[in-house]
């Protein structure tokens, strides 16, 4: 059991959690899993340069949601990820294009990884804006790594009493 970490290739090597030798998987051996799954892997074989195993189940997910390019052509929605490190494209139904158009960048959510079928399937949750447009792109940074993009409403508040009172 360990934290799946790919390079450029596709393939990867699971680090464990147990301080034991990395594994490395190739890229056809690592199914649906990501950069960043904490994932089981069987070692299949004792090479020179240490053990290479398969990818067998993903026992947590490291993105819920991805960023990316919406894109839509001939029937067919698909998200392309801005993270390249993850190398997937997330399959987006009509129904759940949302107020998505060609171009926009959008958060995701994955509703499927795919690991019993082609690949993972996803739900338009947000639309950040049109790609090139003034701040999407350091938007899309912050929401692609977690990071609050917006104040709660307590602090909302308190900013705009602040205002009133002329303090701010």
């Amino acid at each position: 059991i360990g934290r799946l970490q790919t390079i450029e290739s596709g393939s990867g090597f699971v680090i464990p959690e147990e301080g034991e030798n990395d594994v490395f998987v190739r890229a056809e051996d690592i199914g649906s899993a990501v950069r960043g799954d904490r994932v089981t892997v069987r070692i299949e074989h004792h090479e020179r340069r240490g053990p290479r195993g398969v990818i067998i189940e993903v026992l947590e997910r490291a993105h819920t949601q991805l960023v990316g390019v919406f894109h839509h052509r001939r029937g067919h929605a698909w998200l392309e990820v801005t993270e390249p490190r993850l190398g997937v494209e997330v399959f987006v139904s009509d129904r759940d294009e949302g107020e998505a158009e060609p171009g926009d960048l959008v958060v995701v959510e994955v509703t499927d990884w795919g690991d019993e079928g082609p690949g993972p399937v996803g739900r338009v949750e947000r639309v950040l804006g049109r790609v090139g447009d003034p701040g999407v792109d350091v938007l899309a940074i912050q929401v692609g790594f977690g990071l609050a993009d917006q104040f709660s409403e307590e602090v909302e508040t308190l900013a705009q009493n602040r205002q009133k009172r002329g303090l701010g």
